[in-house]
């Protein structure tokens, strides 16, 4: 399971100090495909619409289009801040030794 960098529950483990039993690495990098593998540009083009909405702010409808653009912002500055956390090409994270170490962790609170 892959964990956003930046996002609620890294907050909240940081908050509750229980990160120093917890070991994470950052992935080294995430990819996204959708029929060929293509370069974003800045002409904002249909599959710009569909890469941005799908892929960074982690839509997985297309119904994002017809709501007010403030939760879209949102999850871009996620994306974003969960990016640059770590400096490492991707905004996720994962648990070095399973996902057995969250519940083990509650134990420390």
């Amino acid at each position: 399971m892959y964990i956003m960098a930046n996002g609620s529950l890294v907050l909240i483990l940081i908050h509750t100090d229980v990160t120093k039993y917890l070991s994470f690495k950052a992935v080294d990098a995430s990819f996204v495909y959708k029929g060929k593998v293509g370069v974003l540009k800045y002409g904002l083009e249909d599959d710009s619409f569909d890469f941005i909405g799908h892929a960074l702010a982690l839509y997985s409808v297309d119904n994002y289009l017809d709501q007010p653009a403030l939760n879209f912002v949102k999850r871009m500055k996620l994306y974003a801040e969960s990016l640059a956390r770590f400096q490492g090409g991707s905004p996720y994270i994962y648990q070095l030794y399973g996902l057995g170490e969250l519940p083990q962790v509650c134990l420390y609170l």
